[in-house]
């Protein structure tokens, strides 16, 4: 397999990271790069006494490897998937997701002649995956007779389906489509992780969590595993255990950003601001870490009472994302408990504008306890006003 090819198919697992990291810590979790990865390359994972055993194909004509000097070209030799390649050669090939997001064009620009090549409709799906069209991947799918397939290709197959609802958005299908995987072999590494990361997606965190807690039986040295673990459990308000497994995290590689920013969301919940801080700072080295990073140390500051810098971190999202609501809310909050009464009702109008939910979320918040009586931020929030 040439180098070129590889590239290729690390690229198809990014691809999946660049669609997912977009909707992400409003969300997310931090794996679905190597996630997405791991699914579309399950087979991979097994052992090789494991594939030898599972090789009995109906027809064997039609999983015949086709080899050709077009680097572009996918092959399939029973279930051994040339794009398994990239779990074990990621780290060699990493690549950003501008990298990626910029050769996704000319993949779909070829799509059609490198379709004409594939010997099967799932070398042709996880193409049109690279190309970032999932739903030509799920169209080409749809036409596969599952039931003729041996256990292995059923599980590639499945987990490509996954994949592509998930770029979708198509959450409970790719619930569905994962769970196909886990009737066929319960202990799944990348099904498992695949159905937590949806579950994630879909606001079920103690679900997802006792996914995650199954691979880890299964394995413990995952990156992504410790992050979307992280995550849950952050969003499940368990902080110190967020705590260990972002360390966990850490320890695999301890420069992983979505580790880093976990770490510091769980920091700042425990008031540990000033550790939390230094977290958050190293994790707005990551371009797709930036906002919530810094959202996280405008937080830390204004807990400690650090007003004019929080503002200014919060400045700092709202210059490259004027629309970011978040921040013009949590500025007004800033401006609230500073007892800066006109930049306050300035930011929360604008909060209220992008998001009018904002109104209900001010009247709760006791950062406007200040000016729960003043007749212009009642009139702001829709409150009556008093006698």
């Amino acid at each position: 397999m040439t180098p070129s090819v590889i590239a290729l198919f690390v690229a198809a697992g990014m691809l999946v990271m660049a669609l997912l990291e977009r909707k992400k810590k409003a969300f997310w979790i931090p794996l679905v790069a190597l996630s997405a990865i791991a699914v579309i390359g399950a087979t991979w994972q097994l052992s090789r006494e494991r594939r030898q055993e599972d090789k009995r194909i109906a027809d064997s004509t039609s999983f015949e490897t086709r080899r050709t000097s077009d680097s572009l070209t996918a092959t399939l030799h029973d279930e051994e998937i040339c794009i398994n390649a990239i779990c074990g050669l990621r780290e060699l090939l990493e690549l950003s997701v501008d990298e990626i997001i910029e050769r996704s064009p000319h993949y779909r620009w070829q799509l059609d002649r490198i379709l004409s090549k594939q010997v099967t409709k799932l070398d042709s799906a996880v193409f049109c995956l690279l190309a970032f069209e999932p739903d030509r991947a799920l169209q080409l799918l749809s036409a596969v007779e599952m039931c003729v397939l041996t256990d292995s290709i059923a599980m590639s197959t499945w987990n490509v389906r996954g994949i592509a609802n998930m770029m979708l958005v198509a959450l409970d299908s790719a619930v569905a489509a994962f769970d196909s995987v886990l009737v066929l072999r319960p202990d799944h590494f990348e099904a498992l992780l695949n159905m937590g990361a949806a579950l994630d997606l879909l606001g079920r965190y103690s679900e997802a969590l006792s996914f995650y807690e199954r691979a880890l039986k299964v394995r413990r040295d995952d990156l992504g595993l410790w992050c979307n673990m992280s995550f849950a459990l952050n969003k499940l308000e368990r902080y110190e255990d967020a705590l260990k497994c972002s360390d966990s995290a850490l320890e695999i590689k301890k420069d992983c950003y979505d580790a880093l920013y976990d770490k510091g969301f769980a920091l700042f919940k425990l008031h540990r601001c000033e550790e939390a801080i230094m977290f958050f700072d190293a994790a707005l080295k990551d371009p797709q870490n930036v906002v919530d990073a810094l959202l996280g140390k405008g937080n830390c500051l204004s807990e400690l009472g650090q007003f004019g810098a929080a503002v200014a971190a919060y400045d700092s999202i709202l210059r490259f994302e004027p629309d970011n609501y978040r921040a013009a809310y949590n500025k007004a909050c800033v401006y609230s408990l500073w007892h800066k009464k006109a930049e306050m009702l300035e930011n929360l109008r604008r909060a209220i504008a992008l998001i009018a939910s904002h109104k209900e979320m001010a009247i709760r918040n006791p950062d406007f306890e200040f000016y729960r009586s003043d007749p212009d931020f009642r009139a702001l929030v829709g409150l009556p006003p008093l006698d």
